[in-house]
């Protein structure tokens, strides 16, 4: 494990916010997960890869989020959610991976599908918001 890249890892998590990985493979994912856990941040790998759809996105995220039954599928209710449960996981931050998203932005849905993963974002980034002012940092990879 590479300790600069964790320690790296660790204060972009201290700032929180939305990350662009360039490229991904389980080396990358395990340094990610090793300097959440030394900051006892809730680490949460979503496989969006072939979710080509905003009903196949969002129940990728609630499947693997464990959402309540109430989860109406939509992005209101993923942020509300989406906060809901990081506020009371009793951590002081998470890093959640959403895995594979912009690899669904190929072919001929590409523009219906980039724009859907912009609205996705966009929540996550509200959803950063809304924590950091209640102390939590939330860190999204994708």
């Amino acid at each position: 494990m590479n300790s600069i890249n964790a320690q790296t890892f660790k204060e972009a998590f201290l700032q929180g916010g939305l990350q662009t990985l360039p490229s991904w493979n389980e080396s990358i994912q395990n340094t990610i997960f090793f300097a959440a856990a030394e900051l006892d941040f809730w680490r949460i790998s979503i496989d969006c890869k072939g979710a080509s759809t905003k009903a196949g996105v969002l129940t990728r995220i609630a499947d693997t989020l464990q959402f309540p039954d109430y989860f109406g599928m939509n992005l209101d209710a993923l942020h509300d959610c989406l906060t809901d449960q990081l506020l009371d996981s009793g951590k002081k931050g998470a890093v959640i991976i959403l895995k594979g998203l912009r690899e669904n932005e190929s072919g001929p849905e590409s523009a219906t599908i980039k724009a859907m993963n912009r609205a996705l974002l966009g929540v996550f980034e509200d959803a950063v918001d809304f924590l950091a002012d209640r102390k939590f940092k939330l860190t999204v990879l994708h």
